[in-house]
Formats: C-alpha cells, sequence, structure tokens
C-alpha cells in the first residue's frame, strides 16, 4: 500500500506519476490508481489531467474496471479540443463497453461519429465510420450471436448518402440493397 505519510505535501505530479509507473511495474495495480488519483488532485492544467486520466485508464482496463474505463475516458474527451485526434478513446470507450455486456451502447457511439462527420460534410471520415459501425455489428454476431442489423439498419441508410456525396453510386446502391435485404 502506498505509504502518504510526511511528505505528502511535497509530492508533484511527476513524483506521483513515477510512483506509479513503480506499482505498475511491482503489478499493484490499486496502488497505481492512488498514485493517480493523488496527480489528479494537483495537476494545474488539462494537458496535465488528460495524460493522467489516459494512464489511469490503461491501469483500471487492467483491473477490469471498465466502466471506471469509461468514466475517464469521457473525461478526457470533455477537456479535449475538437481538432485533436480521440480516435483511442472512442476505440476504447467501445471495447469496454463490449466488455461489460452494452452492444447497443457500443454500436450507437459509433453511429453517432459518423453521424457527426457526415454533417460536417467529412463524407470520407462518414464512410469510414460507418464501415466500423458495420464491422462492430458483424463482429457483435458472430461472437455474441446478437443480431443488432435489424435495430441499426439505418446506417446504411447514412452510409449510402455519404457514398452519393463521393460519387461513389454503386457502394450507395449496395448499401440500399443490404438495407432492403434486412428489412424484408
Amino acid at each position: 500500500m502506498i505509504d502518504k505519510g510526511k511528505n505528502i505535501e511535497n509530492m508533484t505530479v511527476e513524483l506521483w506519476i513515477q510512483k506509479s509507473t513503480e506499482s505498475y511495474q511491482l503489478g499493484k495495480h490499486e496502488d497505481e490508481m492512488i498514485c493517480y488519483d493523488e496527480a489528479l488532485k494537483i495537476a494545474k492544467n488539462n494537458v496535465e489531467i488528460k495524460e493522467i486520466l489516459f494512464d489511469k485508464i490503461l491501469g483500471l482496463e487492467a483491473l477490469g474496471r471498465y466502466e471506471e474505463a469509461i468514466e475517464n475516458c469521457n473525461k478526457i474527451l470533455e477537456l479535449t479540443e475538437e481538432d485533436e485526434d480521440t480516435s483511442f478513446l472512442w476505440s476504447s470507450r467501445e471495447s469496454f463497453l463490449i466488455a461489460i455486456g452494452k452492444y447497443h451502447e457500443a454500436v450507437e457511439l459509433k453511429q453517432n461519429e459518423a453521424y457527426k462527420f457526415f454533417q460536417k460534410g467529412l463524407y470520407d471520415e462518414s464512410v469510414s465510420w460507418y464501415n466500423l459501425v458495420e464491422h462492430l455489428l458483424q463482429y457483435l454476431k458472430d461472437e455474441y450471436n446478437t443480431d443488432l442489423f435489424q435495430k441499426y439498419v439505418g446506417f446504411y441508410m447514412m452510409r449510402s448518402c455519404a457514398k452519393l456525396y463521393l460519387g461513389d453510386t454503386n457502394g450507395a446502391d449496395e448499401d440500399v440493397e443490404k438495407c432492403k435485404k434486412i428489412t424484408g
């Protein structure tokens, strides 16, 4: 257990992070979490906070504490500028949601991101995210015998529209056909 005795007032963010690394290397993940929490208490800016939370997410994952990991992903996303790359966080949240059996939320998370790109006119990115939605739905169907395609058939229509904007009429037609097949 971490000794927070006499010298706690002299601890810096860097020292707490160093202690968290030492705890991690020793396999003492609960101590690692304590160190991150202490570092967060004295972090001075969003950059430090995001770095600490990011490291903490990895530790929480090692402990199987996925709901807390999701909360930390959300905290980082709240602190993140719109132009920063957050793909790892979105991917992590999706994985954590699947790990705790929240398949619908994982699919909706990806679908919402795809739609945000669509709304911005970023159709290549939108199609890429919709492809990830399709991949996730297929994975869930194969892995968990869960057919979510029926509920999320609309993503094919949105991806079809994005493909049309990109001039991919064949791809758009394929998505419409997939939609028809699912809805009968």
